[in-house]
């Protein structure tokens, strides 16, 4: 479990999407069964053209699936074959995740960090960086939630989904509206801002450890009245 891991450490890929080419697509479609023509002609669909290469768009719809599935056959077991069994490993897209199961083990997390850089780029087409090492006496942050005792969502992300349904309770949802549009620059309709609004909630309720925290974000959301 990587809440109350003693040690946590972060890499990011380089270029994730426009890492991964026709070619490497065209291999993952054959791999699953698809006849060279298919792959061939998916391959061109599913990437773009830029000087003489052809890649995954960043922000295509289909993109995080073909890519999560090439870094699943390609960088995933790399480096679970280099990590010891001391640490766990996981991905979310592009975030590498690495953390110490047995707090009282000595160990150098750049050096296993560095390991990890080296196989990848050795024996892959991704490059890896922007490393981070977390330990126990500092915030341990992963995807947005700390995770040093239980996984939270950060104070400050509970305090403005607090304030936020406050806001609409006692202005009103069009208020609130208005507001949302003005600070963030946006022009959503009603709608649009209550699944906004609905999503951080739940959110924060399924991911906040405190009982009474969680019950709060859940009182204010079922006091509102979305359809005034």
């Amino acid at each position: 479990d990587i809440a109350s891991s003693s040690c946590i450490v972060m890499l990011d890929v380089v270029n994730f999407f426009p890492s991964i080419s026709r070619k490497t697509i065209r291999e993952l479609l054959s791999f699953h069964g698809h006849t060279k023509e298919v792959a061939d002609h998916l391959s061109g669909v599913y990437t773009i053209k830029h000087g003489s290469r052809r890649f995954l768009p960043q922000g295509a719809p289909w993109s995080p699936l073909l890519a999560n599935r090439v870094a699943s056959n390609l960088i995933d077991p790399l480096v679970r074959e280099t990590i010891s069994e001391p640490w766990g490993y996981m991905r979310y897209c592009d975030n590498l995740i690495l953390w110490l199961k047995d707090e009282g083990l000595d160990v150098n997390p750049w050096r296993l960090a560095k390991e990890v850089m080296d196989v990848v780029h050795k024996r892959t087409n991704f490059r890896l960086h922007k490393v981070q090492v977390k330990r126990k006496c500092h915030k341990q942050k992963v995807l947005g939630l700390v995770v040093n005792e239980v996984v939270n969502v950060p104070r400050r992300y509970y305090d403005r989904v607090k304030a936020i349904l406050h806001n609409i309770k006692v202005t009103g949802i069009n208020e609130s509206l208005d507001r949302w549009n003005l600070l963030n620059r946006t022009s959503i309709d009603k709608l649009s801002f209550e699944r906004i609004v609905r999503g951080m909630a739940l959110y924060t309720i399924n991911n906040t450890s405190s009982t009474a925290r969680a019950s709060k974000i859940q009182q204010l959301l079922e006091s509102i009245t979305w359809s005034c």
